[in-house]
């Protein structure tokens, strides 16, 4: 349907200008028409996109507007968690190439013996480290939250944790291999089921043993003690 057009007395009435307003507001720009005669042409779609330009808006109140120094803290902690990531990139990294190359030798199915046991038995040297650098990074990430009352770090912290992720990964390839170790391997093992600690005397560390919560436990502990 074809749009209608107004004449320019037609459209100040509507407007409740003058005309001398109207062709001021034409001139500008503000109010768009066409001239293919003597006289102003305006359509009607430019009438309504004046009236709405010109509606008042409540404006949004001062207390809910975020102030400049809520901004700028916010941006200090952002530039600091950034800091604290940097600080552990190289043992981020690190763990995991470690895990991209053990989840590849899962994939094709490339776990002889050897290999398992040896990423296995690496188990009891590598998870005290994991645990003290991990506890380092959340005790750095702390002092830019409000600690919970019980000493221990938050969902929060922990979300912004770049260690911890890594670590939980390859707590999960450590659990599928010592299922394929007790699988594969069992005519090497004793035939009667062995405590932990007997487990852990043979060299051979008990990822099925050592939970998520286990792991975050340890972490608090050595936090609140140190």
């Amino acid at each position: 349907m074809e749009e209608r057009h107004l004449s320019l007395s037609e459209a100040t009435r509507a407007l409740g200008i003058s005309e001398r307003t109207a062709y001021r507001w034409i001139n500008s720009g503000k109010l768009r028409a066409y001239k293919p005669g003597r006289d102003y042409r305006i359509p009607e779609s430019a009438i309504r996109e004046v009236i709405e330009g010109s509606e008042v808006r409540p404006k949004e109140s001062a207390s809910s507007q975020p102030s400049f120094n809520v901004l700028f803290e916010e941006e200090r902690r952002r530039g600091v968690l950034a800091e604290i990531r940097e600080n552990f990139r190289e043992t981020r990294e690190g763990l995991e190439i470690y895990c991209d190359v053990w989840e590849r030798r899962i994939a094709v199915g490339d776990l002889d013996r050897e290999p398992v046991q040896g990423f296995l038995e690496a188990g009891d040297p590598l998870i005290p480290a994991m645990i003290d650098a991990v506890m380092r990074e959340l005790i750095a990430i702390s002092h830019m939250f409000d600690v919970p009352e019980d000493g221990q770090f938050s969902e929060e912290m922990l979300a912004e944790s770049s260690l911890k992720p890594a670590v939980d990964r390859y707590f999960t390839i450590g659990r599928k291999l010592q299922v394929m170790w007790q699988e594969r391997f069992a005519e090497t093992q004793p035939a009667e089921p062995q405590p932990a600690k007997a487990t852990r005397d043979e060299g051979v560390f008990d990822f099925l043993d050592y939970k998520d919560a286990k792991l975050m436990a340890s972490v608090n502990k050595r936090a609140a003690s140190g």
